[in-house]
């Protein structure tokens, strides 16, 4: 049998397993969200992706204004990368964005 623990050793070891915890619902959340997307891509109407999103008629405005938004960020990263190739000298090519982590981040 094991000896009770000090409660000095309590806080660090619910952190631990409070990690581990986190790190595992992670993945299976990861994996959960990686099988949708695959069936979305999958069908071919919109109502069928609508099904299989579980989205119904009063989430769907606002799911294209999250999908708008997450365009224009991309949009704009896009347009990020070309301008700093051009200040570089470098030909401006929009999936280059190795080119453009590397600069910004050195």
């Amino acid at each position: 049998m094991r000896p009770p623990l000090d409660p000095s050793e309590v806080g660090p070891l619910l952190s631990t397993y409070q990690g581990r915890q986190n790190k595992e619902d992670l993945t299976h959340d990861t994996a959960g969200l990686m099988r949708v997307i695959q069936a979305v891509l999958q069908v071919d109407s919109d109502d069928t992706m609508a099904r299989v999103l579980q989205a119904n008629r009063h989430h769907i405005p606002e799911a294209v204004k999250t999908l708008q938004r997450a365009l224009e960020r991309e949009v704009w990263m896009e347009h990020d990368i070309e301008e700093a190739m051009i200040q570089d000298g470098a030909a401006p090519c929009s999936s280059n964005v190795g080119y453009f982590l590397k600069t910004t981040q050195s």
